[in-house]
């Protein structure tokens, strides 16, 4: 009885439409976000069935080729517990591990089997609809076009509800073992939208797998064989999910119940690994547990080395990143701009069928400016960060320390500028190799290209970073408030894309005077390079100057 009562509580007092977040949006008179995030819900998981049913039918075509329609709900089951293995594990996380309630559930009179109970159905709770979501199109499909049978229907329930007993047990056992390894308190978010994010590379997977050959005009009968020679040693591996999918062909209602008591038992075996975890993780006092460096604790220990180092910058790169990995939002943020380009850039080609880029290839290399276009892209997509634009607000309360520190305002600013070549600049040559690739670039244009990067990324860095000294964010209280919701990133950005359109306009007028592309690519590296030896000493003046006046 106690664990469902706190499955309930748990349940009601989290995600995004609870009562306690609903309540605090009318406070602040902000209901209005609601609708806003339910229609933004919505039309992903429209664009998300899309995919998924559109990959579906292509499955159950090759499955229908080779006599095993099964194979749909075989490839469904696999696809879904991957996805329930990395989303569970962060939820368990939070929900089991780091849960802030767990200190106030302690003291109740409930026994901690009865709070790890709770917190491993609440888990369930919330992964199922994710796995209903994966499996429920598979079903619907093969029923729809394969005679359905009693075993069937048995093997459907059974995949629909008991499904995610292997893989969240899987994810648990993770969770408790990333738990007791290391504090991973402080990066949850990162975990959990890490998590999230292997939906769409598992369904791109798919879609990579089949798209090509669909769009293309493949030949099913010859794709359908590969996919059955290949999928048989994988399901003697994966029995488990294979007994599940064998029992939806007539008269295999043993499969479907082997496959049923063989997750309640693999599942039941993980529980009982994991309950003494569970016990010891709520019952644990904080003066029994290992005592783990804070963000400020990390900060004087670098702030000691500076002291007696004879290479501060050293020391201040150092420090650069253990604030970004200090939370996160910073490194979830910091990563997510430094990589997104290139992931873009993959995808186009290896998700284009072969014709159409084929095609595509010939278009661009008739393009005689094509090297200029993407020496722009690459100037955009670097314009386009909040890195340097919110350097001084990330440190927020720690920038006390920096003002301490017995090094001057352009020194940290210098090892700001370091690290920010180190961040942008490697992105910058995997764009540059990844378009080399795709749009077969002479090798002559490398001459303005590869020392275009390093000249653009610093006058970018330059434009941000005067903005965060002149007002520095640092009275926040929630990362995302030095970062995402930071007006100093859109003013940033903004003189930023308007330092690119300069460099445009210039090239524009090279270009209609009739100067040769690789000469224009050369002069606007040259006038970047030009603004860079004319800002920078500036930069550092005025940094000298405002470190001494912010007061944090």
């Amino acid at each position: 009885m106690n664990t469902l009562i706190l499955t309930k509580a748990r349940i009601s007092s989290s995600g995004l439409f609870s009562k306690s977040y609903i309540s605090d949006l009318k406070k602040r008179d902000q209901l209005w976000i609601l609708p806003l995030a339910f229609a933004g819900i919505l039309a992903g998981l429209i664009f998300f069935l899309f995919m998924l049913i559109q990959n579906y039918r292509a499955i159950l075509i090759m499955g229908i080729n080779t006599r095993q329609p099964e194979i749909l709900m075989f490839i469904s089951g696999i696809f879904s517990s991957v996805l329930l293995l990395f989303i569970g594990t962060p939820i368990s996380l939070s929900n089991i591990f780091y849960s802030k309630d767990n200190r106030l559930i302690v003291p109740l009179p409930v026994s901690t089997a009865e709070i790890a109970a709770s917190r491993i159905i609440t888990v369930y709770l919330f992964v199922l609809p994710i796995h209903l979501l994966i499996n429920i199109p598979a079903v619907v499909l093969y029923f729809s076009a394969v005679e359905g049978s009693i075993s069937a229907v048995g093997a459907a329930i059974s995949l629909c509800l008991l499904g995610p007993l292997l893989p969240l047990s899987l994810a648990l056992l993770s969770s408790a073992a990333l738990a007791k390894a290391a504090d991973l308190s402080g990066h949850r978010t990162a975990f959990e939208i890490a998590g999230m994010g292997m939906a769409i590379v598992l369904l791109g997977a798919l879609q990579l797998s089949f798209g090509r050959s669909i769009m293309g005009g493949g030949d099913f009968s010859r794709i359908a064989k590969i996919l059955n020679d290949y999928l048989i040693p994988v399901r003697k591996v994966l029995f488990i999910s294979d007994w599940t999918a064998s029992g939806f062909v007539t008269g295999g209602w043993l499969y479907a119940l082997a496959g049923a008591v063989s997750s309640i038992a693999a599942a039941a075996a993980a529980l009982l690994l994991l309950k003494k975890a569970v016990r010891l993780n709520l019952t644990d006092r904080p003066e029994n547990k290992k005592r783990r460096k804070s963000p400020a604790t990390k900060e004087r220990q670098i702030a000691k080395h500076l002291y007696r180092s004879s290479a501060p910058v050293k020391a201040l790169l150092r420090r650069e990143w253990s604030i970004i990995s200090s939370n996160s939002t910073f490194l979830f943020e910091v990563s997510g701009e430094v990589i997104v380009l290139p992931i873009m850039l993959l995808v186009f080609y290896f998700a284009i069928p072969g014709d159409f880029f084929s095609t595509f290839s010939e278009i661009t290399a008739s393009l005689t400016v094509l090297p200029l276009l993407a020496f722009g892209a690459l100037i955009l997509f670097s314009s386009i960060n909040s890195v340097s634009s919110t350097s001084l607000s990330r440190e927020g309360s720690m920038f006390r320390l920096s003002k301490a520190l017995p090094v001057s305002g352009s020194m940290q600013i210098k090892s700001k500028l370091i690290f920010h070549l180190i961040l942008f600049l490697s992105s910058w040559y995997l764009n540059l190799i990844i378009l080399m690739v795709i749009l077969k670039l002479p090798p002559i244009h490398l001459l303005y290209l590869i020392p275009g990067g390093p000249a653009v990324i610093i006058l970018i860095f330059i434009t941000n970073i005067h903005i965060d000294l002149s007002r520095p964010v640092l009275n926040w209280t929630h990362p995302q408030q030095a970062m995402k919701q930071n007006m100093n990133v859109l003013i940033g950005m903004g003189l930023s894309i308007l330092s690119a359109g300069a460099l445009a306009a210039a090239a524009a007028v090279l270009y209609l005077s009739g100067l040769g592309i690789l000469f224009i690519g050369i002069i606007v590296t040259i006038i970047a390079a030009a603004a860079d030896f004319m800002l920078i000493g500036k930069l550092f003046n005025y940094a000298d100057r405002r470190y001494g006046e912010i007061n944090p």
